[in-house]
C-alpha cells in the first residue's frame, strides 16, 4: 500500500499535491482517506518497504519509490477486483473418482 500512496504521488495526483517523495506522514494521510487500516509500527512502515526492495532512502525520513516499486504498482497489480491474468493461468483441480465395483 505504501508504494501505491507514492506511485499515486508521484504520477496521478493533481499538480499541488504531486511529489516523487514520500513520508511516513503522507503514507499515513491517504491511508486514511482510503479507509485502509493503519499499520500498528508507523515508524517502520517506509523502512520496511525499503527492505523489501521497493524505495530507496533519501534521509531525513523521505523516501523515492524505485524501479522495482514502480513496476509493481504500474504492471503487476490487478487494474480491477480480480487479475485476469491470474485467474485464466490457473486450471482446476480434477477430482479423482472413485471406481465402482462390479459384482460378477
Amino acid at each position: 500500500m505504501a508504494a501505491l500512496v507514492a506511485y499515486y504521488l508521484a504520477e496521478l495526483a493533481g499538480e499541488n499535491e504531486r511529489t516523487p517523495d514520500v513520508t511516513a506522514e503522507d503514507v499515513l494521510k491517504y491511508f486514511k482517506q482510503a479507509g485502509f487500516p493503519l499499520p500498528k509500527a508507523r515508524a517502520m512502515l517506509l523502512p520496511n518497504a525499503k527492505n523489501a526492495g521497493y524505495f530507496d532512502s533519501l534521509g531525513d525520513g523521505k523516501y523515492r519509490l524505485n524501479p522495482v516499486g514502480y513496476n509493481l504498482v504500474a504492471h503487476n497489480l490487478p487494474r480491477s477486483g480480480t487479475d485476469s491474468r491470474v485467474a485464466k493461468s490457473r486450471k482446476p483441480r480434477r477430482v479423482a473418482r472413485k471406481k465402482a465395483k462390479r459384482n460378477s
